[in-house]
Order: structure tokens, then C-alpha cells, then sequence
């Protein structure tokens, strides 16, 4: 199994070249265990994987509210050992009646498959989407808000994405279920020749999406 594979509703995986049309794809691998008990990967072996189905959702949370319950991963420390977005995304559910809670009410009600040997779908945390970086680029990510990657290593992955048929636009930002601080989530940024974890508006940035994982 490889970053980029195309993963299917029955559990199994193909290259993106070799696409199996008898079977409903869900997304792309996008990170594979380092071990069996790899930490990022929410108890499962395998690895991540993100939905082929974004939706769009500028509002995360309310300005100025912090989160006690929510990780705050304002340096790199504190984002690499915030590992388990699933962790993250049931303690954001609790406010999901909450005005302005958007990204976790798009999670409660996500209507996408998964199989049964798989995590539910979740908001991936600092720590997830700083592998998936590393998965992608070859690159460390050694600082929030600088940029890694090339224009070549981020068209081939946006290529497995539409492969899985989930393309991207031009510049996606993913909601992260992690706080930056008070006032500003993190989010792992798609532009057109790099990615980045960066943070921004809890309250309103309109080109953030919702892209859930699921562990397998």
C-alpha cells in the first residue's frame, strides 16, 4: 500500500492507475502506519485515509471561545504530539448546537460510507495532517505557517485525488479539529504549488473546507 492509493467501500485498495469501476471509491491513502501500533492511526494498522467529498464551511467555531477540552497547538511541539483527530472531533461534537460550530455538524451528519473494520469519519488533527505533509513532500514540518512541498509533488497528489474522484480546487484548506488560539483553528492548506499547516478565522475564512479522514 502506497500514499495515493484509491480506497475502496469495501475496505481494499488499487494504484490510481488502476482504477476498479466495479467499486464505489470513498478517497485516498494518505498516510500509511509507520507500525503496527502507530499512534496517529486511531488504533487501526493500516493508515488514513481522506473523502473523496469536501464540503464547504467557512465558519469552525465562534471568535474568542476557547475550547478547554480541544487541543491548542500554537508550536510545532505541541501540533506533532496532537495525534487523534477522532479523539478531537467526539469532544467538538459536544458543541455542535453551538451557533457557529459548522465544520463538526458537517462531521455529525456526514452521510458517506465506511467499512465496517475503519474508524468513523473525523476532522484530522495537527499532528495527522502534519504527516500527511511529510507523506506527501518528503518534508518535515518544522513550523506552522511555512510552506513545503513543490509544484510537482502537490500536482501528484492532487492528481490521486481526482483519481479517487475527489479533485481538488485550486486552493482548499482543510479544517483541522485543533485550535491554534482563541480565535483561529488550524487548517492544512492545498495552493496550486505547496501545502502548509497554517491556521485561520474560527469564525470566517471562506475557502476553508470540511475533507473528513477515517483511520483503517
Amino acid at each position: 500500500m502506497k500514499v495515493g492509493d484509491i480506497y475502496y467501500a469495501d475496505g481494499t485498495t488499487s494504484r490510481p492507475t488502476d482504477i476498479d469501476s466495479s467499486k464505489t471509491r470513498l478517497g485516498t491513502v494518505v498516510y500509511v502506519a509507520q507500525s503496527a501500533d502507530d499512534p496517529l492511526c486511531e488504533g487501526y494498522p493500516h493508515g488514513l485515509v481522506v473523502s473523496n467529498t469536501a464540503v464547504e464551511c467557512p465558519l469552525w467555531g465562534e471568535n474568542g471561545d476557547y475550547l478547554s477540552d480541544i487541543p491548542l497547538d500554537d508550536t510545532m511541539a505541541k501540533a506533532n504530539a496532537d495525534v487523534s483527530g477522532l479523539t478531537n472531533t467526539n469532544a467538538l461534537l459536544r458543541y455542535a448546537t453551538y451557533s457557529g460550530y459548522e465544520a463538526v455538524r458537517v462531521i455529525r451528519d456526514w452521510s458517506q460510507s465506511h467499512p465496517d473494520a475503519t474508524s468513523l469519519w473525523f476532522l484530522p488533527s495537527a499532528g495527522q495532517a502534519a504527516a500527511v505533509i511529510k507523506a506527501v513532500t518528503g518534508q518535515t514540518v518544522y513550523d506552522i505557517g511555512t510552506s513545503f512541498g513543490t509544484y510537482s509533488t502537490v500536482s501528484t497528489f492532487r492528481s490521486y485525488l481526482s483519481a479517487a474522484g475527489g479533485a481538488m480546487g485550486e486552493y482548499e484548506f482543510w479544517a483541522l479539529s485543533s485550535q491554534y488560539d482563541d480565535y483561529d483553528n488550524l487548517t492544512l492548506d492545498w495552493n496550486s504549488a505547496d501545502c502548509l499547516l497554517n491556521y485561520s478565522s474560527k469564525g470566517d475564512d471562506y475557502n476553508n473546507v470540511v475533507r473528513p479522514f477515517l483511520a483503517f
